[in-house]
């Protein structure tokens, strides 16, 4: 039985929930009734969110990328996963980022940095990525593969997005919070 609150706004009033594993999960609902809190506390396991201890949780949140060290874009994967080269390299190219690989991530766009920082989240040996907004700032061709990506991944993902043509691609389930609950809709 989960409740959750920010600040004095009562955002769910004990849910109950199971998150199955290898599916897609889409959290919607109107802006304000809870969707990035929820995924934060799940992240966090806050108190009432029991996980199992085999889950690996990889979580990007909206403008994740204001965090990022000035070194190349291809040094940033590498030291962030402890992928190899060849691999880091791979995935940099299918996100369009091949051209880019020895910019400072400084230098970077808004939607060059929010690749950076996906490229970062799949290649995590996480079993359960959190995504908030995984979609904003991405041109057709990265979206495109953030939902083949999104679609071959194993384990789970539990995502936020307004887009819904997105939503319909990559989610095998539809979770709408709404009246402090949460409502499958799928």
């Amino acid at each position: 039985n989960l409740t959750l609150v920010k600040g004095s706004q009562k955002l769910l009033t004990q849910v109950r929930f199971q998150i199955p594993y290898g599916k897609n999960i889409a959290l919607v609902g109107a802006n304000g009734v809870g969707k990035t809190t929820l995924l934060e506390a799940i992240y966090h396991q806050i108190e009432g969110i029991d996980c199992s201890p085999k889950v690996q949780m990889a979580y990007y949140r909206q403008l994740a990328y204001e965090d990022m060290r000035d070194v190349s874009l291809l040094q940033y994967l590498m030291d962030e996963t402890d992928s190899s080269e060849s691999f880091s390299r791979a995935i940099l190219n299918n996100l369009g980022l091949n051209e880019a690989l020895d910019r400072s991530c400084n230098v970077l766009s808004g939607g060059e940095r929010t690749k950076l920082s996906l490229a970062v989240l799949f290649s995590t040996k996480a079993n359960m990525l959190i995504l908030d907004e995984p979609t904003n700032f991405l041109d057709i061709k990265t979206l495109e593969a953030l939902e083949m990506f999104m679609n071959k991944y194993p384990g789970i993902i539990l995502f936020t997005s307004h887009d819904t043509r997105f939503v319909k691609h990559v989610s095998d389930k539809k979770w709408e919070l709404t009246g402090q609950s949460i409502h499958d809709i799928t």
